[in-house]
C-alpha cells in the first residue's frame, strides 16, 4: 500500500529542495490538493498540485526551472566564473569518494569546510538542516553524496563561504533570506526585487495565496476590504529583505508595558498589516496601545513604524512592541 504523504512529509520534501512549505489546500489528505511553496533559492512563492510536486524531478519552482537553460542574459565579456560553475555538469561524480576527490581538487575555503564537516558528521535533529553541498541553483543533484546534515549556524556559514568563493546569486539570496550579514550586491538586489514582483503578479493572475477568493487583509469579508487588500499587498513584492525575513521565518515580540510575549510563527502574518492585527489581538481590550492601533486612521503610518523597528531604522518600539528576535528556534 502506497503511503499517503502528510503535511510534515511535504514539509521535509520541501526542505530537500531548498523550499519552505507555506500551506496545504487539503489538510486531511495533502497529496490530493494544491500546496503553496516558497523557494529559498530565488524568493518565489508558487502554487502547485501536491502530487505534481511529489513527482517532480527538478526543483518544481517555475522561476528556477525557467532560469536553468539561460541563467542570466549578459554579454560574453560579462560572463563570470560563477556562470561557468552553474553550467557545469556533475555527471562525473557518482559517489562520496568521487565527491571527496572533487572537493580536494577545488581546494578553497568552502570545500575545506565541507571536508571537515564530512569527517565529523552529526545526527539529524530539530536543530539541524540538510545542505546540498553543490546547491540546486548550481545544478547540484539531490543525490545522497551531495547532502550533508549541518547545524543551522553551519548551514548559514556554508552558504557564506560558498558565496565568497563563487559569488552566485543562489547563495546570496539564501543569505539575504535568513538575514545574514553580507555586503549588499546592487545587481542581485535588483534581481530579487524583480523576481518578487513577478511572483506577486503570478499569484494575482492565478488568484492564489494572498489573492485567493475570500482572503482579506483586514479580516472580515473580502468584498468589503477589496480596496484595502489590494493596497496592502501591492507593496509585498517591494518589501525590504529584513521585513520579508521577519514575516517568512517568524519573530518574537515583547510588549514593554504589559510584559506580553508574542511569538509570530513563520508565515502566520504575510504582511505588516496582518502583523499589526496580531499585536492588537495579543493585548487586553482596555490597553491604550490596543485602542490606538485599532482606531488608527493612517494605515501607512502604522506599518511604517513597525517596519522601522524590524529594520532597526531609528525606532526601538512601535505602539509598545519591541522586537526580540527574527527567526524562530525549534523550542519557540
Amino acid at each position: 500500500m502506497v503511503k499517503k504523504l502528510t503535511r510534515e512529509d511535504f514539509r521535509e520534501l520541501a526542505k530537500t529542495r531548498q523550499h519552505s512549505l507555506i500551506s496545504v489546500e487539503n489538510e486531511g489528505t495533502p497529496s490530493k490538493g494544491k500546496i503553496v511553496i516558497f523557494c529559498n533559492v530565488c524568493g518565489t512563492e508558487f502554487s502547485i498540485d501536491a502530487s505534481k510536486y511529489k513527482r517532480a524531478k527538478t526543483s518544481a519552482c517555475p522561476i528556477c526551472n525557467q532560469q536553468k537553460p539561460n541563467v542570466q542574459k549578459r554579454s560574453s565579456s560579462a560572463i563570470t566564473k560563477s556562470d561557468e560553475k552553474i553550467k557545469q555538469n556533475y555527471d562525473f561524480i557518482t559517489n562520496s569518494s568521487d565527491f571527496r576527490t572533487y572537493l580536494l581538487g577545488e581546494n578553497n575555503v568552502y570545500t575545506r569546510f565541507l571536508l571537515e564537516k564530512l569527517d565529523h558528521p552529526i545526527e539529524k535533529s530539530e536543530n539541524t538542516q540538510i545542505h546540498h553541498m553543490i546547491p540546486k541553483h548550481a545544478n547540484g543533484p539531490d543525490s545522497k553524496w551531495n547532502r550533508i546534515t549541518l547545524t543551522k549556524a553551519d548551514h548559514i556559514k556554508a552558504h557564506k563561504l560558498r558565496y565568497e568563493v563563487y559569488h552566485e546569486f543562489g547563495d546570496y539570496n539564501y543569505l539575504r533570506t535568513v538575514n545574514a550579514n553580507i555586503p549588499l550586491n546592487p545587481e542581485y538586489e535588483l534581481r530579487i526585487a524583480q523576481m518578487l514582483k513577478k511572483a506577486d503578479e503570478t499569484r494575482q493572475e492565478e488568484k492564489t495565496g494572498i489573492y485567493a477568493d475570500g482572503v482579506s487583509a483586514k479580516g472580515g469579508r473580502a468584498s468589503a476590504a477589496k480596496a484595502s487588500k489590494q493596497r496592502d499587498y501591492s507593496h509585498q513584492a517591494h518589501m525590504s529583505v529584513d521585513v520579508r525575513t521577519a514575516l517568512y521565518t517568524g519573530s518574537i515580540w515583547l510588549h514593554k508595558e504589559t510584559g506580553i510575549r508574542l511569538v509570530v510563527k513563520p508565515q502566520q502574518a504575510i504582511t505588516l498589516t496582518e502583523l499589526k492585527n496580531l499585536f492588537i489581538e495579543a493585548l487586553p481590550d482596555a490597553n491604550k496601545d490596543r485602542i490606538t492601533l485599532s482606531k488608527a486612521q493612517h494605515h501607512k503610518d502604522v506599518t511604517s513604524a513597525i517596519s522601522k523597528v524590524i529594520r532597526r531604522d531609528g525606532r526601538k518600539t512601535a505602539y509598545g512592541w519591541a522586537l526580540v528576535q527574527i527567526g524562530l528556534d525549534s523550542k519557540d
